[in-house]
């Protein structure tokens, strides 16, 4: 179960991307944010486990490029 909420949460994060793409920031951003919630979540429940804390720094890393326009 938690293998296909890291999936949930990767294909969240490609859809905010082709969202800001698209010219969709709004709903980027939105797609973004739940991303970085399923992980944030993840992370929390299992924090043993690195490819989850990839993931969210990714993410993460990610929404500051965007807010800064990057």
């Amino acid at each position: 179960m938690p293998r296909y909420r890291l999936d949930l949460a990767v294909s969240l994060r490609e859809i905010g991307i082709l969202q800001y793409d698209a010219k969709r920031p709004e709903v980027g951003r939105d797609e973004l944010d739940a991303a970085r919630r399923h992980l944030e979540d993840l992370v929390s429940e299992f924090p043993a486990q690195p490819d989850y804390r990839a993931a969210l720094d990714e993410t993460l890393n990610l929404l500051e490029q965007l807010d800064h326009g990057l």
